[in-house]
């Protein structure tokens, strides 16, 4: 059948039942408005449900990074509250745990380290003078190598680790301790001395802005005061460590027994390295990010 054919056949049905043709024409058009009324009412809720959720999320990172009191309710709303933090809040409920115990080893050993490194070179300095016959401008210079090294570090830490994190920073930091002070016990002139105390000052500068952060994050705020106190009291004591094994070092009259304590001072570092790895990040830093469920407490509740 042609098209002419087919044409005749629909003017036919026209001429025969005029009225059923057009009222099932004008259902046609109800049906068909009906339907795309439905499919705008529903592209409508859908745009909504994703303006809503991406305001959401923008309100919060914006909330945390003006510092606002937010708390999580029961299901699972945030509002704002006086004087209660989301973190503060969350780690005050689960306490002091076994994933927390460990960092406040890991940093109590860290800062015991740091402690030692810090006054390593005053230990060192008259060996080393009457070794390379320094003078007063070089004793100076290493002295002053390993602070301004600390300075540098200090500069870049708080930047460092609010781009990459609280834990990597700090593992970045001790990576630079640990090698430039095992290297530094192979030194053979006060110039090549100088640069590894330097750069090892850089380590230190980088760590110690992030763990003081990582500590007071993670640590509940009834106890943060208490856990901060403990740790900062190792500093000290790594410091009168190293100056009762030097002390026995130089009695054993080793020749190069300040070369053995370059050595061993960084060795508690690996320790930390070691147990870095079983370790998490700042769930503060985690939540400004953006990425709240990569942390375990955000899992557990």
């Amino acid at each position: 059948m042609d098209l002419d054919e087919k044409h005749h056949d629909l003017k036919e049905v026209e001429m025969k039942n005029p009225e059923n043709l057009k009222e099932s024409s004008e259902d046609y058009k109800v049906i068909t408005s009906k339907i795309e009324s439905n499919n705008n009412e529903i592209l409508t809720d859908i745009k909504q449900s994703i303006i809503i959720e991406s305001q959401f999320n923008n309100n919060l990172s914006e909330n945390l990074k003006n510092n606002q009191d937010l708390q999580i309710s029961q299901d699972g709303t945030i509002k704002k509250v006086e004087n209660i933090d989301i973190i503060d809040d969350i780690t005050n409920r689960i306490g002091i745990n076994y994933n927390n115990s460990i960092l406040f080893v890991i940093l109590a050993i860290f800062f015991l380290a740091d402690g030692a490194e810090m006054i390593l070179i005053s230990l060192i300095v008259n060996k080393l003078e009457n070794i390379w016959k320094l003078s007063s401008f070089h004793k100076s210079l290493l002295g002053a190598s390993v602070f301004t090294g600390f300075y540098a570090g200090a500069l870049i830490g708080g930047k460092l680790s609010s781009n990459i994190g609280r834990k990597y920073s700090f593992i970045l930091g001790a990576i630079l301790v640990f090698i430039f002070g095992i290297i530094s016990a192979f030194s053979m002139n006060i110039g090549f001395l100088a640069i590894c105390r330097a750069i090892l000052g850089l380590g230190v500068g980088i760590s110690i802005p992030a763990s003081s952060s990582l500590l007071a994050e993670i640590t509940p705020l009834k106890y943060r005061s208490l856990v901060l106190s403990i740790i900062s009291i190792t500093f000290p004591i790594g410091e009168i460590m190293i100056i009762l094994v030097a002390k026995n070092i130089y009695l054993s009259h080793s020749e190069n027994w300040w070369k053995i304590l370059l050595f061993i001072s960084p060795i508690p570092i690996c320790l930390c390295l070691i147990l870095s790895l079983f370790t998490f990040e700042s769930p503060r830093y985690l939540l400004v990010k953006g990425r709240y469920k990569d942390h375990l407490i955000f899992k557990i509740h």
